[in-house]
């Protein structure tokens, strides 16, 4: 369970969007609309922390083994690894017309399906060879 409390500490939420639960490390990570789309840990005591700062992630998000994808800006899919934070995909899916991506879900072969906020499509992408259909 979730519980933040009001307390001096920092909040680093910025218009918060999406929120996965991380039961590997023991955290929450929330993706977070305004401030360059920072990725927020909050562990179970409600501590908020960056996990990475301008992420770019400003909706959706999932995993799949040790990587969060998440959406990004321009209709990109960017992924990070959850135990060093660093980079891992930049998927740019804007040649195929696409402007915002809103949802990602996974299947049991690691699939990604992403969304289209304004659009018709739904695209499934292996995270581990980049290609989507």
């Amino acid at each position: 369970m979730l519980v933040i409390l009001s307390s001096n500490a920092q909040n680093l939420l910025i218009q918060p969007q999406k929120i996965i639960i991380d039961s590997i490390h023991n955290r929450y990570i929330v993706s977070n609309f305004g401030g360059g789309g920072d990725l927020v840990a909050i562990d179970n005591f409600g501590n908020q922390s960056y996990f990475v700062e301008n992420a770019g992630m400003i909706d959706a998000l999932t995993i799949v083994d040790d990587t969060i994808y998440g959406t990004a800006w321009g209709g990109k899919i960017k992924g990070y690894s959850l135990e060093t934070g660093l980079p891992i995909m930049d998927l740019n899916l804007s040649g195929e017309g696409v402007n915002l991506l809103t949802g990602l879900t996974t299947d049991n072969l690691g699939n990604i399906f992403a969304t289209e906020r304004f659009g018709d499509r739904i695209f499934k992408i292996n995270p581990y060879t980049r290609e989507y259909w």
